[in-house]
């Protein structure tokens, strides 16, 4: 479920540095175009991930299967602090889902 996503288009490196210093269990990786690339990040506790990425978007979304989970609520209120963000009233399904 997609649950918000950024309106502006940081780079792969600034969102790696904002998350590296919330969160410990942090997994990344991207490919592509140098200037912008696809890229994911992945941000565990214990079974649950949100998926930070823009590989269904031109902006990075905010994807968890378990939107309102305190963990989805922390990755966002951690990258509102950096980014301008658009929170969507009501989580919005992914294609494969």
């Amino acid at each position: 479920m997609v649950v918000a996503e950024l309106k502006e288009y940081p780079s792969t490196h600034e969102l790696l540095c904002v998350l590296e210093k919330a969160f410990k269990d942090l997994e990344w990786g991207d490919q592509g175009m140098r200037d912008m690339p696809d890229a994911y990040f992945w941000v565990r506790d214990g079974k649950l991930k949100v998926a930070i990425d823009n590989l269904d978007s031109y902006n990075f979304q905010v994807k968890c299967p378990k939107p309102d989970a305190q963990l989805v609520k922390n990755v966002i209120d951690v990258l509102s602090k950096a980014f301008s963000m658009h929170i969507l009233e009501r989580p919005v399904p992914e294609p494969h889902e």
